[in-house]
């Protein structure tokens, strides 16, 4: 069982990420800003992986800068980043190392699995 922090500013995604992570026998905490998911990532508590949103509160660069952030506190988090967009030349310069991407709209089956590996690596 880990511990997955879920970031995202829309809720219906953000709600139903965090019921498949805890279906899926983890513990999911949940934030919808950069912001409220530093307060999760500068506390004690244990968190194995995040899942962030590229675009959080219309900032282009959101999930990214959080990972970079992160990884501040937290130097081997793994994350996994999800957006509708592809990714560019520019945006894979941007993925913190080891960092992986899943692109919207996924199924259920490939969030569970790239959260497995995420977690696994």
């Amino acid at each position: 069982m880990a511990t997955v922090l879920v970031v995202d500013d829309e809720y219906f995604i953000r709600d139903v990420t965090v019921s498949m992570v805890e279906e899926w026998g983890h513990v999911a905490l949940s934030a919808d800003s950069v912001e409220s998911a530093m307060l999760h990532l500068s506390s004690m508590k244990r968190i194995d992986g995040l899942i962030t949103d590229i675009r959080l509160n219309a900032a282009r660069h959101g999930g990214f800068e959080l990972a970079h952030e992160a990884r501040k506190f937290r130097p081997n988090l793994p994350v996994l980043y999800v957006s509708g967009l592809s990714l560019t030349n520019e945006t894979t310069a941007l993925l913190v190392d080891r960092g992986q991407m899943l692109t919207k709209p996924y199924s259920t089956e490939q969030l569970q699995n790239a959260l497995e590996m995420l977690l696994a690596a």
